[in-house]
């Protein structure tokens, strides 16, 4: 599956933006503030019908308009296909995929796979358990519309047994009967959850080291664990042994939403003793290894989305990250950046059919194409 056509109406700071990118590399070029991440973003949205950064959809409206409109057109072995996703204020957002309104959004995630890497990733990654969590959700979510069930149906539940459990606090009076009955609602979900996330990091765990190495040039040897409540109990055993502290706080301390990842380069911590560049290899290392369950999980190629990604990383690893690309089987991939000499340098030293774009004022335009 591939981008043909993107277009931008009331999306952010575009009024309307046409964008027509090709096969392969498409590296958009502009200076910071132009709104490069903005077209990533775009792009993101129409695979998972929501922004990569919670924006909620509101805050995705152009300032003193009332509605946005994206409008893909993609390509794939069986034809064409069309995803149209209009939001307004006060009426709600529509998805419509081949000209078929969804009734629910997310029957939509996974029909288009994507994968994305921001600068702000490189901090938020080391220090969010909760940005942890989102990948493995970000990655499960596009194969498996069972986790997604699960998912939402635990957020949901959890969010109404945290509310129960500050009304108790606030009372004074303990509700055992209605926590059994939010903990019996939740066991499901967070089991299946659990078990989707092992199979996961088993499986990228391997792929993270070796990307690693390949990166780095065999300097740099990743690992990443899975830690879980339920590792060592069950979910009812920790959450009944939690329950007198549950009550005194008002809040829930064991559970599926308190999942961690434990990064480690060359033995070390990563959130502790890792530089910039070795957390950056890091994570790109683990998005390759999230490519590569996607692909073989869903025998689909999914569309790659880095964001000013060469800023801090050196001429070797940019060669290292383009030619891992390639060899997977990317078939489009976008970079965005704010050096044209850069990008140009880039895209002469690799064989991929690449296009060139530079983007000003709210414009983009074709500076070059090669095949």
């Amino acid at each position: 599956m591939h981008l043909n056509h993107l277009r931008l109406i009331n999306f952010k700071n575009f009024k309307d933006l046409d964008f027509r990118p090709g096969l392969g590399l498409n590296l958009i070029i502009g200076e910071n503030g132009t709104g490069k991440t903005n077209i990533l973003d775009a792009i993101y949205y129409c695979c998972i019908t929501k922004s990569y950064f919670h924006y909620s959809d509101k805050n995705c409206i152009q300032y003193n308009e009332q509605f946005f409109r994206l409008e893909s057109f993609w390509k794939d072995l069986s034809g064409d296909h069309s995803v149209v996703i209009k939001y307004q204020e006060n009426i709600g957002r529509n998805v419509e995929w081949d000209g078929g309104q969804y009734d629910k959004a997310s029957q939509h995630i996974g029909k288009l796979p994507v994968v994305m890497i921001v600068p702000d990733e490189v901090y938020s990654f080391v220090q969010s358990a909760e940005e942890r969590r989102k990948f493995l959700n970000q990655t499960l979510i596009q194969l498996d519309a069972v986790y997604l069930k699960h998912l939402i149906r635990y957020n949901h539940q959890l969010a109404q047994k945290t509310a129960a459990l500050k009304l108790i606090k606030l009372k004074g009076i303990s509700d055992h009967q209605l926590l059994d009955s939010y903990d019996k609602s939740m066991l499901d979900a967070a089991n299946y959850i659990f078990e989707a996330r092992k199979k996961l990091i088993e499986y990228i765990s391997v792929h993270i080291h070796n990307f690693s190495n390949q990166m780095s040039s065999g300097t740099q040897k990743s690992e990443i664990k899975y830690v879980s409540d339920l590792e060592k109990k069950s979910i009812l055993e920790n959450w009944l042994i939690d329950r007198p502290k549950d009550i005194l706080t008002g809040r829930i301390h064991s559970g599926i939403h308190r999942d961690k990842l434990v990064c480690k380069f060359n033995d070390q911590d990563l959130k502790n003793f890792g530089s910039q560049g070795q957390i950056k290899t890091f994570i790109i290392a683990m998005r390759l290894a999230q490519i590569s369950y996607l692909m073989n999980k869903s025998q689909k190629k999914p569309i790659l989305l880095l964001d000013d990604l060469f800023a801090k990383l050196d001429e070797l690893r940019v060669e290292k990250l383009l030619s891992i690309i390639q060899d997977l089987g990317i078939v489009q991939c976008f970079i965005t950046d704010t050096h044209l000499s850069r990008a140009v340098k880039i895209s002469s030293e690799i064989s991929w059919h690449r296009s060139i774009f530079t983007l000003q004022n709210h414009k983009l335009s074709l500076y070059a194409q090669i095949q």
